[in-house]
């Protein structure tokens, strides 16, 4: 899985706009969503899933990042950023990470290497909330492989509960926050795919936007 998409991760942070003048909560609210709104499509990937084809945000994975929006996340209480090269952002990276709940065989320090050299090669601002969102996606990336081997094997129970971590995954706050708009709504179909045993929907999935270091060892 790319943590974020470098050519228009540099274009938003390059263009974004001077911060805008906040009113009432309400109105915050809803800017902050257009704005997650407006990263999170971007960078179109067509998708088929169980209704047709979706526009993916998996490529980019972070909303909202464009320095420019500063203002708003603050104001929404997402006022924590940090350089993707630094300490802060290692840190961060770490913490949210080892808050997972992971199945196992999950190798969850290979997934945090990762996001690390990701950020120091590339490096970008990234609010706290994005980190997190990009740990919690992994976590739902997990389920489904362990969910996927387990219906492999035949391991009814294994499935079972594979799903039900599944469904608290794409349930996470952060996911929830910078979902933009049909990202959980697909997670939750896929998720009732396998639950019914159709293992076709997790299979895409997993294929679209799963591919991350640390998946290796899952059963």
């Amino acid at each position: 899985m790319a943590a974020w998409n470098d050519t228009r991760l540099e274009q938003l942070v390059r263009d974004a706009a001077p911060a805008p003048r906040l009113g009432t909560d309400d109105e915050v609210t809803g800017l902050l969503r257009q704005l997650a709104a407006d990263v999170v499509t971007s960078q179109p990937q067509a998708h088929t899933g169980l209704r047709g084809t979706l526009t993916r945000w998996r490529k980019l994975l972070i909303a909202p990042v464009a320095v420019g929006v500063l203002a708003v996340t603050a104001a929404a209480g997402y006022a924590i950023w940090h350089d993707s090269g630094s300490a802060g952002f290692e840190q961060a990276v770490d913490g949210h990470t080892a808050r997972l709940e992971l199945p196992p065989g999950t190798d969850r320090a290979a997934y945090a290497a990762q996001l690390r050299q990701q950020g120091q090669d590339k490096q970008v601002t990234l609010s706290d909330l994005a980190t997190q969102s990009m740990a919690e996606h992994y976590a739902v990336c997990a389920w489904l492989t362990a969910w996927d081997r387990r219906h492999a094997a035949g391991d009814s129970a294994g499935q079972a509960q594979a799903v039900a971590a599944l469904r608290r995954a794409i349930e996470a706050p952060a996911m929830t926050a910078t979902d933009g708009g049909g990202v959980i709504a697909n997670l939750q179909q896929v998720a009732t795919a396998a639950a019914r045993g159709d293992r076709r929907p997790v299979t895409r999935e997993l294929q679209a936007n799963c591919t991350a270091a640390g998946l290796d060892g899952i059963r």
